[in-house]
């Protein structure tokens, strides 16, 4: 085990205890079992069902989320899932950062991702799908970076085969691996052609396998599993993507932008100014209350509580726990719609 991981995994214990934190937001005030309500995944164990998934591209990472998906009738199975997801999330970022820059030490870069997942996980209508392939995609730029080696040609065609695996899996996440591919090929191995050359292929390799391959729509080949995919709209209402979604896809390719301008000529000065600056005893303490303050900051801006007491009137009446609906309506709530309403009115007579 190299010695930054060990300073800041097991010397900076207060991560432990913040992933820790994390498991406790998601089991106590999320509460996983209503994402179960809310979304009511269907998942069956026959060959059949599982074929169904292999027809277009984002299957697999859809078979895997529905599967996940079931385990949340068990809320702490459920907030471990996710708190799993954060934790894998923050491995990843652990390696890309040391795979480009050995001597970047932050603890708030390697929790931050984790940090937005959790957050946006915080609604009750995101798709486990979208997490899953977001991190599926990660996981294979990680690949290419470990493949990849002067030859120009031999990148090429790994970029094409991966972009083909990586479509076929996590469809249009293809866009986040190949921007992460791209953006690392002019900003820290300073190879432009191969960044320029990378561009018209993520488009052609998703139009080329949809038109021959798979019977699915333009918004299925160029959105699904993205956040504006179409598919993440429900009778009750429509998921709108936070913001958080957003500045989560644009970490990774803002990380490694900077760590490749981080040594260039005057940005490499001005680094080191600030680094100066912050070179005191009691920088762990002031890192702990910026990484824990943000951290419930997020969250708690994140959280929709009208949100949660609509999906839990909704799942006590499914369960005929008609004494807790009217515990529930005579808390103060914003949410009032006719499928509320008519809850109550059953609880009443």
């Amino acid at each position: 085990m190299s010695k930054y991981f060990q300073n800041v995994f097991i010397k900076e214990n207060f991560i432990y205890l913040l992933f820790l934190l994390l498991y406790m937001y998601i089991f106590q005030i999320v509460n996983p079992i209503l994402y179960y309500q809310a979304n009511e995944p269907v998942f069956f164990l026959d060959y059949s069902f599982f074929k169904s998934f292999l027809s277009y591209p984002g299957g697999l990472s859809d078979y895997l989320s529905a599967l996940l998906a079931q385990l949340f009738l068990y809320p702490w199975f459920g907030a471990l899932i996710i708190t799993l997801y954060a934790i894998f999330l923050t491995i990843i970022t652990w390696v890309i950062i040391t795979l480009f820059d050995k001597t970047i030490h932050s603890q708030i870069l390697l929790i931050l991702p984790a940090i937005m997942i959790v957050a946006v996980h915080s609604d009750y209508l995101h798709s486990l799908s979208i997490t899953t392939g977001f991190i599926l995609s990660l996981l294979f730029f990680i690949l290419y970076i470990k493949i990849r080696n002067k030859s120009i040609v031999r990148n090429l065609l790994s970029f094409i085969l991966l972009s083909i695996i990586v479509y076929y899996i996590t469809a249009a996440n293809l866009f986040l691996f190949a921007l992460l591919c791209i953006v690392s090929e002019i900003f820290i191995y300073r190879k432009y052609i191969s960044g320029i050359i990378y561009i018209p292929i993520v488009f052609i390799i998703p139009f080329l396998l949809a038109s021959q391959l798979f019977i699915i729509n333009k918004s299925q080949t160029y959105f699904h599993l993205l956040p504006q995919s179409n598919n993440y709209n429900t009778l009750i209402k429509n998921y709108n993507p936070p913001i958080l979604l957003y500045l989560l896809y644009a970490f990774f390719p803002l990380l490694i932008i900077g760590i490749g301008l981080k040594n260039v000529g005057i940005l490499k000065c001005i680094l080191s100014k600030i680094k100066s600056l912050f070179d005191f005893t009691y920088i762990n303490l002031i890192k702990f209350f910026i990484i824990t303050g943000g951290c419930i900051l997020v969250l708690l801006l994140s959280f929709n509580k009208f949100e949660k007491s609509y999906y839990q009137i909704d799942y006590y009446a499914e369960n005929k726990m008609w004494q807790k609906i009217l515990t529930k309506a005579k808390e103060k709530s914003e949410v009032n719609n006719a499928l509320k309403n008519f809850h109550i009115n059953r609880a009443l007579f």
